[in-house]
Formats: C-alpha cells, structure tokens, sequence
C-alpha cells in the first residue's frame, strides 16, 4: 500500500498490484504498465484529495475507489431530468474530444447532459466525465444558480484512459 502526504508527490507504482492512497496535494500518479489491478482511492473531497494526475491506467482492470466520496453502491448516469444530490456520483460517458480536459468543457457537457434540477445550495456532489481518449472527476458544490456552471466544479483527477463506470469501485 503506497498512501501519499499533503505535498505534491510523485507515485511510481511497480510491477504487481498496488493500492495507492491519495492525499491532499496534487499528486503525479503513474500506474504499474501490467495485467494486474492496480487502485487508486480518492479523498473524501477536493480538499482532502488535491487534484491528480492518473497515468497508465488500465480500463477495465485498474480501478478508481471512490467510497470515501459516497455512500452509494454505483455512479447514476448523467441523462434524462435529474436533481443533484448531495453524496452522489454521476457518470457522464462521451466520445467528445476535450470533454473531461477543462473545467469549462466539463461543466458545458454536463449541463448539455441532462435537464438538472438543482439540489440544496452548498449540497455536494461529484461528477466522473470521459471524452475521446481521457477522464476526469469533479467535485461539485451547489452554489444555487441554475444548472452546472464551471464555477461550481472542482478538479480532483484526471486519467490518461477513457474509464467506464465498471472501473469505479464503491463499497
């Protein structure tokens, strides 16, 4: 088990399968290049986690545990009308190139998503986004406003792979 500090660390995982530990800096994590599962567990919030980067990553054999984000069993897909509910995590699969690069591009494909309805003011929430050839999770905390907008988006990870929800591990 390799568990990272608050500092900006650079994890190199090796051959065989490791669980990593994220911390509250922004971390440079590259994954073991191998058939065995490699985990990377997230914080709780962007706070507790920082903003990482995830290379390497093996869709459909490495995951991405995101327990501490959520009591929830499985993501919800982003489409159709939906409430944002505080402790979720939503999934939004596209094909678009550059979706998951920015927090503008982001925030633009998930309000295009589906038609939202906004929870609680200060509610947070959390939001997995891939495109063509890359992912990226978001922290959102509602601020009140109509839909999603980039200034309620936070950046907690980007992954060098196009991940699918059965990469996200809950508890």
């Amino acid at each position: 088990m390799i568990v990272s500090g608050a500092g900006n660390d650079i994890i190199t995982a090796g051959t065989g399968a490791d669980v990593i530990t994220s911390g509250a800096g922004n971390d440079a994590i590259a994954l073991g290049v191998d058939n065995d599962r490699d985990i990377v567990i997230f914080g709780s919030t962007a706070t507790t986690n920082g903003s990482d980067i995830i290379t390497n990553f093996g869709t459909g054999v490495d995951k991405l545990n995101l327990d501490a984000m959520t009591a929830q069993l499985a993501s919800t897909p982003v489409a159709g009308a939906l409430t944002v509910t505080a402790g979720n995590v939503y999934f939004l699969a596209t094909t678009v190139a550059a979706n998951a690069d920015s927090v503008s591009a982001a925030a633009a494909a998930l309000q295009a998503g589906a038609t939202w309805t906004n929870g609680a003011a200060g509610a947070v929430a959390f939001f997995v986004i891939n495109d063509d050839n890359s992912s990226a999770i978001f922290q959102y905390v509602e601020a009140g406003g109509a839909g999603i907008t980039s200034g309620e988006l936070t950046l907690m990870g980007t992954i060098d792979a196009k991940i699918v929800t059965g990469d996200l591990a809950f508890a």
